[in-house]
């Protein structure tokens, strides 16, 4: 396929005036990251009207449970990297994954709920209510400081039953 290399994609983010002077330090990823990202297909660097852009298609996840005639819908407090950094989210959805290329949006939905909530082959069972799709963007990435992107998201909704429930949380 066409693979890009880190000299490349530095390129071309250079020539689109995009500094990642600040990238790979505080909340932001690093260059390897987005090569990683784009190596793997989950995101796409292009160029449309003569500007950069980052586009990701990625599953949202809210994950519900009723207690007591009380809705509860779980948030994502934060994101904590390898090297210790905290990443705290500011969006209310539960659970935002990447798509990968050899997976459809239902797969990706399951397996973020897998990876996230440690939830295994019950997730494989969990109804899974499609809500629809929404595209936003450009939008200021955390990840990738200077550098517009576009999410195109397949948005689902989950219920948890009371036995995968944790009052205390999930990490």
């Amino acid at each position: 396929g066409n693979v890009m290399t880190e000299s490349e994609i530095r390129a071309i983010l250079t020539n689109h005036g995009v500094s990642i002077q600040k990238w790979g330090t505080g909340e932001a990823k690093g260059l390897d990251d987005l090569l990683t990202e784009i190596q793997n297909g989950e995101s796409v660097l292009s160029v449309v009207d003569g500007k950069i852009r980052r586009t990701v298609c990625c599953v949202v996840v809210e994950v519900r449970h009723v207690q007591g005639g009380t809705w509860l819908v779980l948030i994502e407090e934060k994101q904590v990297f390898v090297d210790g950094r905290i990443r705290w989210r500011d969006v209310p959805p539960s659970i935002v994954e990447k798509i990968r290329p050899d997976e459809t949006p239902e797969i990706s939905a399951r397996r973020a709920l897998k990876e996230e909530l440690g939830i295994d082959e019950l997730a494989g069972r969990l109804p899974l209510q499609v809500l629809g799709r929404m595209t936003r963007g450009p939008c200021k990435s955390q990840s990738f400081p200077g550098l517009p992107s576009f999410y195109s998201s397949h948005l689902f909704l989950v219920y948890l039953p009371n036995y995968l429930y944790k009052k205390d949380g999930y990490i």
